[in-house]
C-alpha cells in the first residue's frame, strides 16, 4: 500500500506534499488488529523505466525452483517446514543480545500485540 494519498511519500523522485495529519488520518484507516496479521512491512522503492523494460535476466525460474527445493528440504529434514514450526520450540529462533535488543525495541514503537510478538518469533528467524 502506499504511504499517504500522493503516493510520493519516501519517493526520491517526486516530492510528497501531504502534510503529517494527512498521513497519519491516511495511514489510521488500517486497525491495529488487521495490521497485526500482516507480518512483512517494508519499503519498495519505484522501479525505473528503464530497469522495467531491460533484457538483465537476474535469477532464472529452474534456478528459483532449485533454491526453493533446497530449502524445502533442509525443513522436511529437520521433521517440520517453518510454516509448522511450535511456538514453543524456542531454541530454533534463540536471538542473540543484539537481536534481542532490536526485538524489544519493535515491540516498544509499533506496539505489537502478544499475538504478532508469538508470530514473529516463530516465523522471523
Amino acid at each position: 500500500m502506499h504511504a499517504c494519498p500522493c503516493r510520493f511519500y519516501g519517493d526520491t523522485t517526486h516530492e510528497c506534499r501531504c502534510t503529517g495529519a494527512i498521513i497519519q488520518r491516511f495511514l489510521g484507516k488500517l486497525s491495529g488488529p488487521l495490521l497485526d496479521y500482516i507480518d512483512l512491512h517494508i519499503e519498495v522503492p519505484a522501479v525505473p523505466y528503464q530497469e522495467l523494460r531491460g533484457k538483465d535476466g537476474g535469477v532464472s525460474s529452474a534456478e528459483m525452483r532449485e533454491r526453493v527445493c533446497a530449502a524445502r528440504a533442509i525443513q522436511q529434514f529437520r521433521g517440520y517446514y517453518n510454516a509448522h514450526i511450535p511456538p514453543c520450540d524456542r531454541r530454533l529462533c534463540e536471538l542473540d543480545a543484539a537481536r534481542e535488543r532490536t526485538l524489544e525495541m519493535a515491540v516498544r514503537r509499533m506496539a505489537l500485540s502478544a499475538s504478532a510478538h508469538s508470530r514473529h518469533m516463530t516465523q522471523n528467524r
